[in-house]
């Protein structure tokens, strides 16, 4: 009677943030970086859907990160190919996108 319910209540308690994680994994790992838990418990559970959004944010950052600095990359390829064919005179200024320094070369 009572013990039945209280292990069917306790159940589904911990069975439906699970699946919720389960679901965002699924999600993350076919490319949906934004996908979240959005689960809010105060408990371990609540704490491992922290840990996982923050890590599926972490992942969403950097992947667009990674696309800005691959499509700087294309456009500067681009503009050198044109300069190169044209047999233009050109000035190159290449950025180091982890240490900020600036370094420029004349191309002709």
């Amino acid at each position: 009677g009572a013990a039945s319910i209280t292990t069917y209540v306790l159940s589904k308690r911990l069975s439906k943030p699970i699946i919720k994680l389960r679901n965002a994994a699924e999600a993350i790992s076919k490319g949906e970086f934004g996908a979240r838990t959005k689960i809010n418990t105060n408990d371990e559970i609540g704490d491992l859907s922290s840990a996982f959004d923050n890590m599926a944010r972490t992942i969403q950052e950097t992947i667009t990160a990674i696309t800005k600095r691959e499509n700087i990359i294309k456009r500067q390829e681009n503009l050198l190919l044109k300069f190169s064919e044209e047999k233009q005179d050109c000035c190159v200024c290449l950025v180091d996108m982890v240490g900020g320094k600036k370094i420029s070369s004349s191309l002709s």
